[in-house]
């Protein structure tokens, strides 16, 4: 698991018999769609990456530091931001984008839960991303353990 506020890095660890991951969310671009809003985030990087909170990051710049750091970088709810399959296949080192978000849907924040047909978009023209779900629960009122991905691993580390 990882928790990953958004521009509060969360610190790894293990608490009864649950890994957790490092991870942000790193919220870039003005919220105007034709500009790109764009929502980052960093989970299992091994030194925090340098970033604050600024209205200058570009997602790629975001992107690249939170490669630098050693983390895996996932294009958060792209349907919810309004991304546009030409602005994501701009984009290089995004690990995954997130195909489902439960706090994208009704009743809490409309209806742009599923980028399924944006990445399905971006796949045609030749840029295959893996997918990823989660809840981004905000509010605690029921979205939260609806969607994510379940790992079976042969041991409770990271690199497993």
């Amino acid at each position: 698991m990882a928790l990953t506020d958004h521009w509060v890095p969360s610190e790894g660890g293990e608490a009864d018999g649950l890994l957790l991951l490092p991870g942000c969310e790193y919220d870039v671009g003005r919220e105007v769609a034709q500009e790109g809003i764009y929502h980052i985030v960093s989970i299992g990087a091994k030194k925090m990456p340098d970033l604050r909170k600024s209205p200058f990051w570009k997602p790629q710049q975001i992107l690249d530091i939170v490669h630098e750091a050693g983390g895996f970088a996932i294009l958060a709810h792209p349907a919810w931001s309004l991304n546009r399959p030409e602005q994501i296949e701009k984009l290089r080192g995004v690990d995954a984008a997130e195909i489902y978000n439960t706090m994208s849907g009704n009743p809490w924040n409309g209806r742009r839960a599923d980028s399924s047909v944006i990445l399905d978009m971006v796949s045609a023209a030749g840029t295959f991303i893996p997918s990823v779900a989660s809840d981004d629960a905000h509010f605690y009122t029921g979205e939260q353990c609806r969607s994510f991905v379940w790992v079976q691993a042969d041991e409770l580390t990271e690199e497993a």
